[in-house]
């Protein structure tokens, strides 16, 4: 009866580290053309990629989280274009935000705001 009980112990033990393993691993978010990519940046966690399918986007973004990677899914400017103001964080705070593959057309200079 004991040995049972081992084994039932160790099949618990070993289903309990499996179903963690996904635990704080970077997600990857896909953005599809005329979604918001502000939206997937909110639901973003340190540590995520965002992948903004081509299109042209019209829209504000504002990005607080650290270490995120938003990059367009071609890889070429040409094709994904970002329109609107675009914000990286807090003054004194490196976030390691990377915004890589995108034309950027109209007011598109960094806007740092000081942390309440």
């Amino acid at each position: 009866m004991w040995e049972l009980n081992i084994f039932i112990t160790l099949l618990l033990a070993i289903f309990i580290l499996m179903a963690g393993s996904g635990i704080g691993s970077a997600a990857e978010i896909i953005v599809h053309s005329g979604e918001s990519i502000q939206a997937a940046i909110n639901n973003a966690t340190e540590g995520d990629t965002i992948i903004v399918e081509p299109g042209t986007y019209h829209e504000d973004i504002t990005v607080d989280t650290q270490d995120l990677i938003i990059k367009s899914k071609s890889g070429n400017p040409d094709y994904t274009k970002f329109t609107g103001h675009f914000g990286i964080g807090f003054m004194n705070t490196n976030l390691g935000t990377i915004f890589d593959g995108f034309t950027l057309q109209g007011n598109y200079s960094a806007i740092l705001k000081e942390k309440a």
